[in-house]
């Protein structure tokens, strides 16, 4: 399914501040000697934006684990349902005015009273948009999503994924001037639609009246200068002032048409209000909304050079890696450390259970080739893109199992291992005390393949840092 070009950097640039900050959990050593390894592998030739992508591929070669795309697309169904909220607000608010039972006329002024307001909001739109969007600081994230919640209740897990995107900030008050205007042109367009509907099927009755000393002299005055734009290609709707004048009404003359030899031209006013609403209302908002949809895609197509960790990342990818005397003495340390949580080769198991963290392999065809005799009961899915009810809806699943029953978590060998994971583990073994925990790097990809060598410190490591002796790290027959 193919995507339109600022879809595609909305979603980047999601997926990127989704990283940077689980990344921010991270050693910033480990980090960088994982990013340093990615950057020599890509050509410097190509555009930082680019740079930044291939860099998310190789972390994530499964797409279907980042958010962005997911977003997106609810962010395309909150577009849609912002519009057919305004569709129905349009086709109400005129109904209701155009409610005619024969005993009154329908008041011209409060029609334009109502144009008018659609003009003074287009135009306060345009003043902010012009003068820049300020950043709301009591506008979060969590407020925005719940905000979209409200437009799609039965899709909460998904924009919770929002909430936590702090690196799109800058982009709030413009997502928000950016669904105003679909609600407002959706609004204007389906009053209009309203209006002709009911000049089509039904007998209309126009007039004016107000407490004010308003003579019908003025009124025609007020009438010719709002029909300038169209009087000389249309001057069927710029009413005359014998119109005007026969059309005025009073509450206690009673009846709609009393005082008219010719009732008829009550409904002769129905072509200005058309072309007021076009002109002052619809049109209006159509060149707004296409300006500032035009303004938003160029500051969503520079937002990722200013996104906090875009130089960082940079830095990481094209800079060598260079460790202190003392880091390097802290990693022999942690090397004599991880020597007696080193890699035992994957047992045979009669049954387990099997967490796909981060969708690790999820599905894939060759996991039988890598672990030939793992016979797993029931595979779950955990981490990653996935959020905390999913976690929480794992652990409960594995909520007191057999002693004897293990749980074999299957992780990316090259993606180091994160707090998450920690927590995830630690939740497992509060309900599980005397479960074997096999944690299996491998790398996924087009072809499963057993981890390298040189990412098992890593994970060793991580096991020692744990101190669970029931939580061991293992790899594959055929790995080296």
């Amino acid at each position: 399914m193919s995507s339109s070009p600022h879809t595609d950097s909305f979603a980047l640039l999601v997926d990127f501040d989704w990283q940077n900050q689980r990344d921010q959990q991270l050693n910033p050593d480990l980090l960088h000697q994982r990013d340093r390894r990615i950057g020599l592998s890509l050509s410097a030739s190509l555009p930082p934006r680019e740079q930044a992508r291939a860099w998310l591929a190789r972390l994530h070669p499964n797409s279907q684990e980042l958010p962005g795309q997911q977003i997106t697309q609810r962010f395309g169904w909150v577009t849609a349902a912002i519009a057919l909220l305004g569709v129905m607000t349009g086709i109400s608010t005129f109904a209701g005015l155009l409610a005619y039972d024969g005993s009154q006329r329908i008041n011209v002024l409060l029609i334009l009273l109502l144009v008018l307001m659609q003009l003074v909001f287009t135009l306060l739109s345009c003043t902010v948009a012009a003068r820049g969007v300020p950043s709301a600081p009591w506008f979060s994230s969590g407020r925005l999503a719940g905000l979209l919640s409200l437009l799609l209740p039965g899709d909460k897990s998904s924009l919770s994924l929002f909430h936590h995107q702090h690196g799109l900030k800058p982009l709030y008050p413009w997502l928000v001037l950016r669904f105003s205007q679909f609600f407002a042109c959706a609004f204007s367009a389906s009053a209009l639609l309203c209006l002709l509907l009911n000049v089509t099927v039904q007998d209309l009755a126009f007039g004016w009246s107000t407490t004010l000393q308003i003579s019908a002299t003025t009124l025609h005055g007020l009438v010719s200068t709002l029909a300038l734009p169209w009087q000389a290609f249309f001057p069927s709707a710029v009413p005359d002032l014998a119109l005007i004048e026969q059309s005025r009404y009073f509450r206690l003359a009673g009846s709609a048409q009393s005082g008219l030899d010719n009732p008829a031209l009550l409904g002769q006013w129905w072509p200005f209000i058309a072309m007021c609403w076009l002109s002052y209302a619809l049109l209006p908002r159509i060149v707004l909304a296409i300006w500032i949809e035009r303004r938003w895609r160029r500051r969503l197509a520079g937002q990722l050079e200013q996104h906090p960790g875009f130089q960082p990342l940079f830095r990481r990818l094209h800079r060598a890696w260079v460790g202190t005397a003392s880091e390097q003495q802290e990693g022999d340390t942690e090397a004599v450390a991880a020597v007696s949580h080193a890699a035992i080769t994957m047992p045979k198991l009669k049954a387990a259970k099997v967490v796909h963290w981060a969708d690790t392999a999820y599905g894939h065809p060759d996991l039988r080739q890598i672990v030939p005799t793992l016979d797993a009961d029931d595979s779950y899915c955990a981490g990653g893109g996935h959020g905390l009810d999913q976690d929480e809806a794992v652990i409960e699943a594995f909520s007191h199992l057999p002693d004897d029953l293990p749980v074999v978590i299957l992780v990316k060998a090259w993606e180091p291992p994160l707090a998450e994971l920690q927590d995830f583990l630690l939740d497992l073994r509060n309900l599980n005390r005397h479960n074997s925990f096999y944690l299996l790097p491998i790398n996924p990809g087009q072809k499963l393949e057993p981890a390298e060598s040189k990412y098992l410190p890593q994970w060793q490591h991580f096991i020692t840092r744990m101190d669970d002796a029931h939580l061991h790290l293992v790899k594959a027959a055929d790995a080296d």
